[in-house]
């Protein structure tokens, strides 16, 4: 299988991305350590993204996740390709963040919404982890409580065929 993954350096991206690659698949990745900004881009990561078998929508960008999100939307349909979209539980928290957290919950929101509104072929897992470690830092000091990244990506890659479209993941020990 041909798996394109963003954020593919550090935290989930990394460990879906080690997962993958270890058991043989072609694996590309896009990061902004191989020059790939999600928020700049799109397109050439969309390009090089079409003949893939699924596509891990995983970096976290203020407009650019989404932005990807719905053009693969638009470039998959019509095919049963699958994507691996990345939220967030923060959305099913209903609380008050501090301002970072806010955006971010924003985001994942949204990318919740157009997964949820989406009627194509195309096979879809949203998945929405609670907090993960990861180096990835909005605020706060929960990280050194979160989950593996490697526990989330195993949960991941188990979970995903046909017919499971939402992945709540909830830490172990919680």
């Amino acid at each position: 299988m041909n798996i394109a993954v963003t954020g593919h350096t550090s935290g989930i991206g990394l460990a879906i991305y080690s997962a993958y690659t270890q058991a043989d698949h072609t694996v590309i990745g896009f990061s902004r350590t191989n020059g790939y900004d999600i928020g700049i881009a799109v397109d050439d990561i969309l390009d090089q993204s079409l003949h893939c078998d699924i596509f891990v929508n995983n970096a976290y960008h203020k407009i650019g996740q989404n932005k990807i999100l719905e053009k693969l939307l638009m470039l998959w349909e019509g095919t049963n390709k699958y994507i691996i979209n990345i939220s967030s539980n923060i959305v099913n928290i209903h609380s008050q963040f501090p301002e970072p957290l806010i955006k971010y919950r924003t985001v994942k929101q949204l990318s919740n919404h157009i997964v949820s509104n989406y009627t194509g072929s195309i096979n879809i897992l949203n998945v929405l982890p609670d907090i993960v470690k990861t180096n990835f830092y909005l605020g706060g000091s929960l990280l050194e409580l979160g989950m593996d990244p490697k526990y989330v990506a195993d949960t991941v890659i188990k979970e995903i065929k046909p017919g499971v479209h939402e992945l709540i993941i909830r830490h172990p020990d919680w």
